[in-house]
């Protein structure tokens, strides 16, 4: 966001039959009720000539020197949510910001992980 617009951060719960916020990029692989963690932004959003790349580690479109981040944060979530058979969505749209939501097992939801 370059140091502009908003970030909120949200927890609600979920439901298997509650409708998808946006894009599935990794489906759960429980059932039942789930806690939904939701980050938004209200910046750029995210082209989609970067939607393909966004978690691949080091991938970044931030030019260098101007608040260089590591391409890392992305890749790390998407890594977590794999290894825990978590959901993930996405919902963004340039100059709209971005939406992302992880998909955490509720208490009543048994899981392997």
């Amino acid at each position: 966001m370059d140091g502009n617009g908003r970030l909120a951060v949200r927890v609600t719960t979920h439901h298997r039959d509650d409708p998808v916020s946006g894009v599935v990029i990794r489906a759960a692989s429980f059932t039942g009720p789930a806690i939904r963690i939701t980050v938004q932004d209200s910046g750029p959003g995210i082209e989609a000539a970067h939607l393909e790349r966004i978690f691949e580690p080091f991938y970044t479109t931030k030019a260098l020197g101007s608040n260089p981040g590591t391409g890392l944060g992305l890749s790390t979530v998407y890594k977590i949510a794999e290894r825990h058979d978590l959901g993930l969505e996405l919902m963004t749209s340039p100059g709209q910001g971005c939406r992302f939501s992880l998909l955490v097992p509720g208490a009543d939801s048994p899981t392997d992980s």
